[in-house]
């Protein structure tokens, strides 16, 4: 299986490829993938925005595939 990882951040790239080892699963990457400005109310928005974004690029390019994304921060009580 073929799946899309919405992000450009290399380290995040390794990460997901180190959790995926030894499923089948080939994680790509979409050189034409556009961050998108991110801003909803949680982290799980923002991964469905950031999925959603890249399904379109990707489709806008004629490639239907899965996507992947995810969303992380660091919180510290202030």
């Amino acid at each position: 299986m073929r799946v899309y990882l919405a992000s450009k951040n290399a380290g995040k790239r390794a990460e997901f490829q180190a959790l995926l080892e030894g499923t089948g699963i080939e994680l790509l990457e979409f050189p034409g993938y556009r961050d998108v400005v991110e801003g909803e109310a949680d982290y799980a928005e923002n991964a469905a925005l950031k999925a959603r974004a890249l399904r379109e690029q990707l489709l806008s390019a004629g490639i239907e595939a899965a996507v992947l994304a995810d969303d992380s921060g660091l919180e510290i009580d202030a």
